[in-house]
């Protein structure tokens, strides 16, 4: 039986089977619609032993209906449309789970026929998303769903396309031209990206590198056609060379500017710059006052005697501090005079150049101190009788047998091994050296001095995306800044002079870089030193990776989606979705991915 009861006497059965709400978006659509239209479906209730009736289908219902009267929108005793059941009668929990389960969503091409049938009758994209309890970004979608052609829209309701291959038609308006895109791409698998690939060609986004560099606005003043994906706020720039044309015409006004202001020997434009046998010089301390350069040896001369002391005996505490301090101020009041006096030389400008490019980002970037290998002046031979080899050496080395020089060269190899036992600090600079020269130099005339074979380890995958991440960019930048100077010295004497001349931090660099990209991870379990290491780091992954459906989402199963993600989603595409293709899910999964907190940092065990 249908009757009125009055709101203040409903309350939520304990048998209902729904525990947690679909979410919060989908109950700001239910406030919103019967704000709007009044409670259009009716309550299953049954009446408890007090003056109460407890609400056993349409729990969320009866909770809109109760915000609302928080809002003075009802009164408390505002009648609601109740169906009373007897308890006796019927089995709570199969009406209640049957009422949640066999729920389905508004299916968003139903959604955009609504929308508009209201827009073509006065009301706003604001009245319409009110009404809908839907945000204005989600009506401007469903609506851009007009563009596409009436033949997809039917496959759409057929469940032959999801939503997010419908928003990626959206890019173009040529209707007939989306037909053909379907007929050749669902000959086999259709995905969004591939929808964009074929309407769109060889487009540039505005969304980061060249196309952010130019800028839409500037690319639509020189005549520009765009397109634009409401779905993913993406900028299409369609012309591809005058993109390339701009880019290099911006660039350039900033390369004269450097050529007119500075003393380089030359400066390039690139749009895709190669550094590749560039050697990288370092910018040289110029002009630091004497005071200024004082202090900081005195400190680094105080610091080298606390180290000292250290060596010999556990440290007290008040040390340890005063050394921590001294450190500090010595980090504080190098960094105020690199900042100021740190430069490239007006010889370094004399042989060297720079690059003016762009960033990632889209952001100008200027890769400066760049010399060619050949330009690089070379130190002078050395005149030390052991460093170089006579002519009389020659000579004398002629008149001996083959193995005599190799028992001379064995002797000669270990006596130099134990003395090199009381020189920590050259021992450490062989085994750099060797490392750096074979990393960073040419690998098969390296002039290392130990028996060991380095090569760099290469982060490659089956998509060839490893360059287009956080990490790759850190790696880039790290290398940029390394001194290499030292490298382009044919000499090798004279190469191994020069490095070991190299400041202390340019060395650590050095070692850091070369043993960061000789460092080999396996599968996460495989080498327990390895993963101590990472767990020692404090690696934020999260913030270098992201899962996409590219890169991991489309390589697994449905199943396999549904259970890894049950966490995240809570299943709230269950109830908001009747599509259960693997598109479909997946875009279920990329938007709890974002919405929810531990989405956001959500990563597979492998990690």
């Amino acid at each position: 039986m249908i009757t009125a009861i009055e709101l203040n006497k409903l309350v939520i059965s304990p048998e209902n089977v729904r525990v947690l709400s679909a979410s919060k978006a989908r109950d700001k659509e239910l406030i919103s619609g019967i704000r709007a239209s009044g409670l259009l479906q009716n309550l299953v209730v049954v009446q408890n032993s007090s003056d109460q009736f407890e609400v056993i289908a349409g729990g969320r219902r009866l909770a809109a209906l109760q915000s609302l009267a928080k809002e003075g929108v009802f009164t408390d005793d505002y009648p609601v449309s109740c169906l009373v059941k007897d308890r006796a009668d019927v089995d709570v929990t199969q009406i209640s789970l049957q009422e949640n389960v066999q729920r389905e969503a508004m299916h968003p091409a139903d959604q955009f026929v609504a929308f508009a049938k209201m827009l073509s009758e006065g009301s706003s994209v604001v009245d319409v998303s009110e009404s809908f309890g839907v945000s204005k970004k989600i009506v401007e979608q469903r609506l851009a769903l007009g563009r596409v052609h009436k033949k997809l829209m039917g496959y759409y309701r057929k469940g032959d396309l999801n939503l997010d291959c419908m928003m990626a038609f959206t890019v173009t308006d040529d209707t007939e031209r989306q037909v053909a895109c379907y007929k050749e791409l669902s000959k086999g698998n259709i995905w969004p990206r591939s929808i964009k690939s074929w309407l769109l060609g060889e487009s540039i986004t505005t969304a980061g590198g060249i196309g952010a560099f130019v800028g839409r606005a500037a690319y639509v003043k020189a005549g520009g056609a765009v397109s634009s994906d409401l779905f993913e706020e993406t900028v299409y720039l369609l012309n591809v060379e005058l993109v390339e044309e701009l880019a290099e015409t911006k660039l350039g006004k900033e390369a004269d500017k450097l050529i007119k202001a500075c003393g380089w020997s030359w400066v390039e434009v690139a749009l895709n710059p190669d550094t590749g046998g560039l050697v990288q010089l370092q910018p040289q301390l110029c002009g630091v006052p004497k005071k200024m350069a004082e202090k900081i040896e005195r400190m680094q001369a105080e610091l080298s005697a606390l180290n000292d002391l250290g060596c010999e005996q556990d440290w007290p505490e008040d040390i340890d501090q005063k050394y921590d301090a001294l450190a500090e101020e010595i980090e504080k009041a190098e960094n105020a005079r690199d900042e100021k006096y740190l430069r490239f030389s007006k010889e370094q400008q004399s042989y060297s150049g720079c690059i003016v490019t762009f960033s990632r980002s889209g952001e100008l970037s200027v890769l400066e101190g760049l010399a060619r290998k050949e330009d690089v002046p070379q130190s002078k031979p050395a005149t030390n009788g052991d460093a170089t080899c006579t002519e009389s050496d020659e000579q004398e080395a002629k008149g001996i047998s083959q193995a005599l020089r190799d028992d001379l060269r064995a002797y000669r190899q270990q006596i130099v091994q134990a003395n090199l036992l009381t020189d920590p600090a050259a021992a450490t600079d062989v085994l750099h050296y060797s490392m750096a020269c074979q990393v960073l130099g040419d690998r098969y005339d390296s002039g290392a001095m130990v028996n060991v074979q380095f090569s760099r380890v290469e982060s490659t995958t089956s998509r060839s995306d490893t360059d287009l991440g956080r990490a790759f960019d850190e790696l880039c930048s790290a290398e940029r800044g390394l001194n290499t100077e030292w490298l382009a010295i044919e000499d090798r004497g004279e190469r191994f002079i020069a490095y070991r001349a190299l400041s202390q931090k340019d060395k650590t660099s050095l070692l850091v870089y070369c043993v960061s990209v000789l460092l080999s991870v396996d599968n996460k379990g495989r080498n327990l030193a390895m993963e101590s290491l990472i767990s020692g780091l404090e690696i934020p992954f999260s913030d270098y990776w992201r899962p996409t459906e590219d890169n991991y989402l489309k390589r697994i199963s449905v199943a396999q989606l549904e259970n890894i993600f049950s966490d995240v989603t809570q299943h709230d595409y269950c109830d908001a979705h009747n599509d259960r293709t693997k598109g479909a899910v997946i875009v279920n999964v990329l938007e709890a991915l974002s919405c929810h907190e531990a989405g956001k940092t959500w990563l597979p065990e492998q990690f």
